[in-house]
């Protein structure tokens, strides 16, 4: 059940992140202003970068979970797929496509822009907390496993009047 939650979860962001993305670049088709383009633009991709970060923190809450009840981790990996499509996306195609506008319509001289590697950066960041995030859990899976291991029993033959009157004495 909690894979299809996580699968339907993940379904339902992308489609949400492919729309702001779409709305971003089809601005940059417009035919007004440049400034207006130019705002519009930035509004759409800076809600798309915001919208990205909690719903890449949803979907690792989500693995989390995943991870602890069914001890898979197939879902940090897709969540950082997830990830790592829309932030090249955005850095690479989107943020290169909006360089390139300005400088077309002359609101800047040069196309030149980090943001692909910050981008990289930012994939290799995430890369880096999802792996510490996974080790973790698996590490307090492990504690509380032992933790119950080394809960005993009481055999089955004592009797527990005998056991309670000996124990008060």
């Amino acid at each position: 059940m909690l894979n299809k939650i996580y699968l339907l979860a993940l379904a339902v962001f992308i489609f949400g992140m492919g729309f702001l993305t779409y709305m971003a670049s089809d601005w940059l088709t417009s035919v007004s202003s440049p400034d207006i383009v130019s705002q519009e633009f930035q509004f759409w991709f800076r809600y798309g970068r915001i919208y990205l970060l909690i719903t890449s923190v949803l979907l690792l809450a989500l693995a989390n979970t995943i991870l602890w009840k069914t001890e898979k981790s197939w879902s940090f990996w897709t969540t950082l797929l997830y990830f790592s499509v829309f932030i090249i996306l955005q850095t690479f195609w989107l943020d290169r496509a909006f360089a390139d506008y300005k400088v077309a319509k002359r609101l800047e001289d040069s196309s030149f822009t980090v943001s692909p590697l910050i981008g990289v950066l930012g994939v290799i960041v995430f890369a880096a907390f999802v792996l510490i995030n996974q080790v973790l859990v698996k590490r307090a899976m492990a504690k509380m496993s032992s933790k119950e291991d080394s809960i005993q029993e009481l055999p089955e033959d004592i009797d527990l009047e005998v056991a309670d009157k000996e124990s008060e004495n």
